[in-house]
């Protein structure tokens, strides 16, 4: 047996003993170092995302190091420090023929992160580069998010950007669109203290959306009167449906928020039809992880972790997570309080 955060019931998270997981011949057994808690964890745990029923242990930002490997794996080996995917296409059906894995219907998932050990495929397993931790290395699965959905934007050199939120995703998409080179990088969001984060980071100006007019605002951001792409970080729907009026003609929206799938948006299809607006988003980013991998020493990652907190502390950490008071938090299976 070991210890694990568990999901148990709507809206319970308990730190409690599990069964080890058992390891097939094509998977690897990671003692995980730290796992992150993510704004989609709310909706599996509230039960508005359907991942199965409760109990299971979740989280899927996961690093550690390799403790055993089955005997089918030959490119990964004990002692390796790794960050994990918590998924795996299954490779052979037509989105993954076609090169878009991320689509797969028939995907192995494995995201039990909040316990000392887990079991993944090989394929969900990235070495990290020398010279970075696995305390931050546990944001790779957010960054290759974030990488995807700055490729979703078809960013170009001198675009203007907005992202809207200031949480890991948001600031993170920040980053990458300064790296990409646009002209003018805006966050929108209501945390003092991220916006300050914000612009330490990079961005050119970090905004309160209950301060600053919008759409003032963005009318006066370059010679097309809007921004170019804007970033839905932010997950609340309003902010979605504001994020078309602040668009450029033939601006790109992309969500990359987790929103319940009960949400509704009142979209104005004219606007999309006489703007030629595009709206994309970022979902399940497998075949992005080794573009991410190598990001991870160009990006600031350690700013972004608020805290790091034992994982027998799971029920607390859950409450003030729900409660905004982190930015990003990782828990640590190895330290107890």
């Amino acid at each position: 047996m070991m210890r694990a955060g568990v999901w148990t019931g709507p809206g319970i998270l308990e730190y409690r003993e599990w069964a080890e997981p058992t390891m097939a011949s094509d998977e690897v057994t990671v003692r995980i170092h730290f796992c992150g808690m993510c704004g989609s964890d709310p909706h599996i745990i509230e039960g508005t995302l359907a991942v199965g029923p409760p109990p299971q242990v979740l989280g899927h930002e996961v690093s550690g190091v390799v403790e055993a490997v089955g005997e089918d794996v030959d490119d990964i080996a004990v002692g390796d420090r790794v960050a994990c995917n918590f998924y795996a296409p299954c490779g052979s059906c037509a989105w993954c023929s076609d090169g878009q894995p991320n689509m797969c219907r028939r995907k192995f998932y494995g995201a039990s992160g909040f316990a000392e050990l887990a079991t993944y495929k090989a394929s969900q397993v990235f070495r990290l580069p020398e010279g970075v931790s696995t305390r931050e290395g546990a944001l790779l699965e957010p960054l290759a998010t974030c990488l995807y959905a700055l490729e979703q934007g078809e960013l170009r050199s001198g675009e203007n950007v907005l992202v809207i939120g200031g949480g890991t995703m948001g600031l993170l998409t920040a980053q990458l669109a300064r790296r990409a080179g646009a002209g003018l990088v805006v966050v929108s969001e209501l945390d003092p203290a991220k916006r300050d984060l914000a612009t330490s980071l990079g961005a050119d100006v970090a905004v309160d959306p209950r301060v600053t007019d919008l759409h003032a605002y963005a009318k006066g951001v370059g010679r097309r009167r809007g921004f170019d792409v804007v970033y839905d970080a932010a997950g609340a729907a309003t902010a979605t449906e504001e994020a078309l009026g602040l668009l450029a003609t033939r601006g790109r929206l992309v969500v990359i928020a987790v929103h319940a799938p009960a949400t509704r948006l009142a979209v104005s299809p004219h606007l999309l039809y006489a703007r030629e607006l595009v709206v994309r988003s970022a979902y399940a980013t497998a075949h992005v992880f080794p573009r991410a991998v190598a990001m991870l020493a160009h990006v600031e990652l350690a700013p972004l972790i608020t805290a790091v907190e034992p994982l027998s502390d799971i029920t607390e950490v859950y409450r003030r997570h729900r409660a905004g008071e982190y930015t990003k938090v990782l828990l640590d299976p190895r330290t107890e309080r």
